[in-house]
């Protein structure tokens, strides 16, 4: 009976196909196609000379490393402080790869794109990119000083301008050997936060102090004036009209800010000044780099909140700030990524140059010379 039952359960189930009654298996369906993984950007890092720990350059720098890290995806910055912003060149323009930018004044662009004292043996040159403030120098003294009331004075006597190595040492050594009185001087090197005792102790007799942007001191200036009772030595006639003739810009703080920035009261200042700025490779990324603009100009706030001597950041606004600073060398190429942001703002001049990116490597390094070097 079972033999029979199977027999008419089998015929049916084929009687049940032939008429439809059971659906046909449904045909099978196409493997779907993998989906594509999501592009990662690539991670960088640019390690980014600058200058003494606790000076403003550091400071500032700093600073941009927090934001630019926080805000522009794949990129980490580092701030790596050196002896100084001469240093720091020195230290890029080895052209070992080590760091990817470094911390120039406008004076030390000048002198590394033509090979002058102290970048005689430089290799690696960077493109101007991020002017972030100026430095504005001028001299004080202690308060009760009666025999220094001119930079001539300034002959015979011991005198502080930051350490060597710095770019704030060099643009001294500048402007005093162009009034003929710098080998006449005894130039001390020591820490800056050790410079309020030296002046109580008379170990200097006079210092070349700084406002960064004419609003702000550093730190170690900070130092002198809650320490000290100073007064600032006003340069002659003379002295300002030599000083003038100097790559610089120069007057008095007519508006009184940078008085202002003293806790003590102190006389009209009369100051010389340039611009300092983080400057990059010409081998970093021109969208990183851009990017990187676009992140600090539209943070600012917060950006300022962590370092407020970028005040000129704010003041002017990043882009006037930078043009202002490539102005002073408008025959030294841009990095193409802040060209890129510059002319997006409206800032761009067809005179300036747009640096060619160029890979860091022995013919990297023919190529730069031969297209921008100004070295005779």
């Amino acid at each position: 009976m079972k033999q029979i039952g199977m027999l008419v359960a089998g015929l049916l189930l084929v009687i049940a196909m032939l008429t439809g009654c059971v659906p046909a298996a449904a045909p099978e369906e196409p493997e779907a196609a993998p989906e594509e993984a999501e592009v990662q950007p690539q991670e960088v890092t640019w390690n980014c000379a600058t200058s003494k720990e606790g000076s403003s350059g550091y400071i500032g720098n700093l600073a941009v490393a927090r934001m630019v890290t926080k805000y522009v995806p794949g990129l980490t910055y580092v701030s790596v402080p050196t002896a100084g912003s001469v240093a720091s060149c020195q230290l890029f323009g080895k052209g070992s790869g080590e760091v990817q930018g470094c911390y120039p004044s406008t004076v030390d662009m000048y002198r590394m794109y033509r090979k002058l004292d102290p970048y005689q043996e430089i290799k690696w040159l960077p493109y101007q990119s991020t002017w972030m403030g100026t430095a504005d120098l001028f001299v004080i003294t202690k308060k009760d000083r009666t025999d220094i009331n001119s930079l001539h004075d300034l002959a015979g006597k011991k005198f502080f301008g930051m350490g060597l190595g710095t770019s704030i040492h060099a643009l001294w050594m500048m402007a005093l050997t162009h009034l003929g009185i710098w080998d006449d001087m005894t130039i001390r090197d020591m820490g800056p936060m050790d410079a309020a005792d030296a002046l109580d102790l008379g170990t200097i007799d006079a210092i070349g102090v700084y406002t960064s942007s004419h609003r702000v001191l550093a730190s170690w200036v900070m130092n002198i004036d809650t320490r000290q009772d100073i007064r600032v030595v006003v340069p002659t006639e003379e002295e300002r009209v030599a000083i003038s003739e100097l790559p610089f810009a120069c007057g008095w703080d007519e508006t009184g800010t940078q008085a202002n920035a003293f806790s003590q009261p102190v006389d009209k200042i009369w100051s010389f000044s340039c611009a300092f700025g983080e400057q990059f490779s010409p081998d970093c990324d021109p969208e990183l780099v851009y990017l990187l603009m676009k992140a600090m100009d539209e943070n600012l706030q917060e950006l300022l909140r962590m370092a407020p001597v970028l005040i000129m950041w704010y003041d002017m606004g990043a882009g006037p700030a930078c043009a202002m600073g490539i102005s002073a060398n408008p025959d030294i190429p841009v990095h193409p990524g802040v060209a890129k942001w510059l002319k997006e703002e409206g800032l761009w001049n067809e005179e300036w140059i747009v640096g060619e990116y160029i890979e860091l490597s022995p013919e990297g390094v023919d190529k730069l010379w031969e297209l921008y070097g100004k070295a005779e």
